[in-house]
């Protein structure tokens, strides 16, 4: 598994031209999660965990130089008017057609 992973980091270093270094607090409390949850879930879903790994490398490596905070404010405002505008347009077809749920 840790020549998996060590293929893993020298690929992305190549892709994205970032030698990234660990971030030691995040390595602990992932340690510690997978200490006290198991590794059951990541037997059982090897695929899926593989596709994250894909996801959260591409995500890193193209975000590398970008505001995290303009960002999440920004789509967080986003996230939530489309809850707001979806939640008054149920409001409005209940009203209209008299509809319950």
């Amino acid at each position: 598994m840790s020549r998996a992973e060590g293929e893993h980091y020298e690929f992305w270093k190549k892709v994205s031209g970032v030698d990234a270094q660990p971030r030691m607090g995040k390595v602990r409390f992932f340690f510690l999660l997978a200490r006290t949850l198991g590794l059951t879930f990541a037997l059982r879903n090897g695929p899926l965990v593989a596709v994250s790994g894909i996801v959260t490398g591409i995500a890193a490596a193209v975000a590398k130089d970008l505001d995290f905070r303009q960002r999440f404010l920004k789509m967080a405002g986003i996230s939530l008017g489309v809850s707001a505008f979806s939640f008054l347009v149920g409001l409005a077809v209940r009203a209209l057609f008299g509809i319950e749920i």
